[in-house]
């Protein structure tokens, strides 16, 4: 009897906070892809160290608490978005994002040698010698 009643009282305290929070989902996609999945990307609550982690499929779904929030997406070496969102309670927003790198492109990487010889050990031992 009292497992039934501490149940039951259980469940309708979940389903009570469940209705206090809201949801955002969406999609993120590599723009420069023909919008690909992005997988991986992250979602974070500005200010917040609460954030979520898109699937393999770019999807990704955060719960929040009502109120006016602002979303940060991120991928490494793709340009920060940052999105304000307003969320009531018990309900649920769909936000997707193409992310895009804003164009940057790596420079040439150039490799020079000091001329020593490397090959043999005597070599080497003379050139930590001198040092």
């Amino acid at each position: 009897m009292k497992f039934n009643f501490l149940f039951t009282i259980l469940i309708i305290c979940s389903l009570a906070n469940a209705q206090t929070k809201g949801t955002i989902y969406g999609t993120i996609t590599d723009k420069e892809a023909n919008n690909a999945p992005l997988p991986f990307a992250n979602v974070v609550i500005k200010n917040t160290s609460t954030g979520v982690t898109s699937d393999e499929k770019g999807k990704y779904t955060i719960s929040v608490n009502p109120g006016s929030i602002t979303l940060v997406f991120s991928f490494l070496g793709y340009d920060n978005i940052e999105v304000p969102v307003t969320v009531a309670a018990g309900e649920k927003v769909n936000i997707n994002k193409a992310m895009g790198s804003g164009g940057y492109k790596l420079q040439d990487v150039v490799i020079k040698s000091n001329g020593g010889s490397r090959e043999k050990e005597t070599a080497l031992l003379l050139d930590q010698k001198k040092r």
